[in-house]
């Protein structure tokens, strides 16, 4: 196999195997904030850490909670994980943190959070466990980087624009040029990056002739499972 077939075959794992593509989850702080680079990565590694902090201790003391009040306990254990580490990043990073809003916040009730607790944490053990969420983490850190560049260049004309940020300068105090497409700065432009994503998504796995990437996605727990939201081919 050449080169580019094998660059194209680690695409299509990545994309079979990550879950903001393969089951589209967690999209709504992807398509809310990430208008930038910055915004993108920082929402991405709060997301990251409070999966594996989340995740840390629904392992603990998964034994010892009642089957059926496991549902409030994982609702318990994302706010409580959510709160530690938005709060800890506000005293380091205020500013960049009060720029994505209510956002991190919302982290506590994201889809990812509570699915890794469900399908990961429930059916592994602790190992196990924080090696699939470092896992997932940086398949949804490596999307939010790629999808805030694409939006970022195509909105603003450039990428780090709001880079002040980091040291406290508001982003309305900085001046950012018009890129080619300043649509994709907006909620609607958002929406068509993502369908451009997809479609491009659907070009790569059907030019390489692999419907098993179309249509068998890994869940979390590493397990194919037949029925993709967003790759499958029509029925004939």
């Amino acid at each position: 196999m050449n080169l580019w077939g094998r660059c194209t075959g680690c695409v299509c794992y990545g994309i079979a195997n990550n879950p903001v593509i393969s089951k589209i989850l967690g999209v709504c702080p992807l398509l809310a904030v990430s208008d930038t680079v910055i915004k993108a990565l920082t929402l991405s590694v709060l997301l990251g850490v409070v999966m594996f902090l989340s995740a840390g201790i629904t392992s603990v003391f998964r034994n010892y909670v009642n089957p059926r009040l496991k549902p409030l306990h994982h609702a318990v254990v994302a706010a409580f994980s959510t709160a530690v580490v938005v709060s800890g990043a506000s005293i380091q990073h205020f500013e960049l943190i009060a720029a994505l809003g209510i956002y991190p916040s919302l982290i506590a009730s994201n889809c990812i959070v509570l699915s890794v607790m469900r399908e990961i944490v429930e059916r592994n053990g602790l190992l196990c466990t924080v090696t699939q969420t470092v896992r997932d983490a940086a398949y949804i850190g490596a999307w939010f980087f790629l999808f805030g560049l694409l939006r970022e260049f195509a909105a603003y004309g450039g990428v780090f624009t709001d880079l002040p940020l980091l040291v406290g300068v508001y982003l309305n105090e900085v001046t950012i040029s018009a890129g080619p497409i300043p649509l994709l700065n907006s909620s609607p432009g958002a929406l068509l990056g993502l369908a451009l994503c997809l479609a491009a998504v659907n070009a790569v796995t059907r030019w390489r002739g692999e419907p098993e990437l179309a249509s068998g996605v890994s869940q979390f727990d590493g397990h194919p499972v037949v029925g993709h939201l967003g790759l499958n081919k029509s029925a004939r």
